[in-house]
């Protein structure tokens, strides 16, 4: 017999911390090679839509491709992308021959498959998870809408989420070599959005405190600083601001801003049960002290939380600005789940309840309850919401495929000088090719910079210069959204058909009431389908 030491440590010790026979583990191997192909073919068919941001970014590319810079007119320098990064790939790829739509959607999906690999490396890294408790993370990701339908966009989003995830697979090894190698991920991932340098500074806030840590921190922001300082310099000297022109048109910060952030926080939590997250990372810190890996996953979800709040939230649906936090959230979930299994009493009650039966229960309600969270409304304790997140890609489907048709009729119809003025600066500039004016100024910087209260109306819909845009004398105005329409519609129904757009669109207003505007414009419906119009309004000639 052993020692009572021996005894007392065999005790302790969790009966599923056990080694378990690779032959054993094959099975799981299996299925997720299985697994991983499938859900990439239900995302591509269940969320193929065209995104219309991503078509801004497509347009810089296609114009740094035919060498006139990374500009979105000739000849207008301004930061209208939030990712370089993606933009210089796919200009990249553009001039060896891709189309870039197509292979931004490709490079997506496989960039998002990669971000359920590395969630299961994650869990290996952080719990030296083997079997069933390293698939389970990457599984949670497999059923969570927001990876799904990111992983279809042809959006940077999942490239960003897998080279933040490595960088946290990195940080776990503790040597200094992992430690330079995450400050070159994590610079990369700044290059590709510009919040990876908040994210830096939550991850070094969370190794401070231990002294290898410190240690470790102090490599990676030296790395990080000297692959992306250089790019920073640049890029403020080049575009002349320290942020990208869609912080300065989009983003929020007071009051009114950072409450719709906090909103949408709360809805996240509530209607992803996210709050579980948090309920995990405290059960670990309870049973097993604030480890350097759960100090870094909930550095990975204050970091979402304060980008959320700082930039007033998200316009788009499924909470993009969350799926950063979406791997790390799954492994804490997991390693929660370990750390209640390893408790004596628990392990005790093997005889009469199977702790891996309750176990694997509670982790089939919640993937169930995680996969179905974009089929519900989005009721909350702050708001109802009775449309879903699948409702609500679906209806903004139809309207993008409808701004082909006007893109198209526009490059079939008008020459390659004409200037237009648009709300919506992707799909209809990029399949028209013409120079445009993005009234919203995300791809203008004077619109951009007006000091205007955000946080009022739609989210990214609230710059405006009427008189500005008026200043510039485009040939061709689109007010509202270009949406085509089944009937022309009558100079007499004018106001009652672009006034619905008023309280979504609030430059509209300004331009429509403004007198130049009545006298210099005419309006047109013409017919862009065999049975559909589509309502612009013409410059008048001088």
């Amino acid at each position: 017999m052993g020692s009572d030491h021996d005894r007392e440590r065999f005790t302790r010790a969790s009966w599923l911390d056990r080694p378990v026979p690779v032959r054993r583990l094959g099975w799981v191997r299996d299925a997720l090679l299985l697994v991983l192909p499938l859900a990439a073919l239900l995302s591509a068919v269940v969320y193929d839509m065209p995104f219309e941001d991503s078509y801004i970014s497509f347009r810089y590319a296609e114009n740094l491709a035919a060498g006139m810079g990374i500009v979105y007119n000739a000849g207008e320098v301004v930061e209208g992308f939030t990712s370089f990064g993606w933009v210089v790939l796919l200009a990249m790829l553009k001039s060896a021959g891709l189309p870039i739509p197509a292979v931004a959607t490709f490079l997506s999906l496989g960039f998002g498959l990669g971000v359920v690999v590395m969630t299961a490396a994650l869990s290996q890294a952080w719990l030296g998870a083997r079997g069933a408790w390293r698939v389970g993370p990457a599984i949670l990701v497999l059923v969570n809408g927001t990876w799904a339908y990111y992983s279809g966009t042809g959006m940077e989003t999942t490239l960003f989420v897998l080279l933040l995830t490595l960088a946290l697979v990195l940080l776990a090894r503790g040597d200094f070599a992992a430690a330079a190698w995450a400050g070159v991920v994590m610079a990369g991932a700044s290059l590709v959005r510009p919040e990876g340098v908040g994210y830096v500074a939550v991850l070094l806030a969370a190794l401070l405190f231990d002294r290898d840590g410190r240690k470790q921190a102090l490599v990676m922001l030296a790395v990080f600083l000297l692959v992306f300082g250089p790019y920073f310099a640049w890029r403020w000297s080049h575009f002349g601001h320290p942020l990208p022109n869609t912080w300065y048109a989009k983003a929020s910060p007071g009051v009114a801003g950072f409450t719709v952030g906090l909103v949408q926080v709360e809805e996240f939590f509530t209607t992803q049960l996210f709050w579980v997250v948090p309920a995990a990372l405290a059960v670990c810190w309870v049973l097993k002290g604030a480890e350097r890996w759960s100090r870094l996953a909930a550095a990975v979800v204050v970091g979402a939380v304060v980008n959320v709040v700082l930039v007033g939230g998200d316009g788009f649906a499924f909470h993009r600005f969350f799926l950063p936090a979406i791997p790390a959230g799954a492994v804490a979930i997991v390693g929660a789940g370990r750390a209640l299994m390893g408790v004596r009493r628990i392990a005790g009650l093997r005889g009469r309840i199977s702790p891996r039966f309750v176990g694997g229960l509670l982790f089939v309600l919640l993937c169930v309850w995680t996969f179905h969270a974009p089929l519900r409304s989005r009721t909350s304790f702050t708001a109802q919401r009775p449309e879903s997140q699948y409702e609500r890609v679906m209806s903004v489907r139809e309207i993008n495929d409808e701004y082909f048709v006007v893109g198209a009729w526009l490059r079939e119809n008008f020459s390659p000088e004409t200037l237009v003025a648009t709300n919506a600066a992707g799909i209809v500039p990029y399949v028209s090719g013409l120079p445009t004016i993005d009234m919203l100024g995300l791809n203008d910087v004077h619109i951009a910079h007006r000091d205007i209260t955000l946080g009022k109306v739609t989210l990214g819909h609230e710059k405006h210069d009427a008189l500005y845009v008026l200043s510039r004398k485009p040939d061709v105005i689109l007010l509202g959204l270009p949406v085509i329409t089944d009937t022309d519609i009558r100079s007499s129904e004018l106001e009652i058909w672009f006034s619905g757009w008023w309280q979504y669109l609030p430059g509209d207003r300004d331009m429509f009431l403004d007198e130049s505007f009545r006298r210099d414009y005419v309006p047109y419906s013409v017919k862009v389908t065999e049975t559909e119009w589509l309502t612009f309004f013409l410059r008048r000639p001088e």
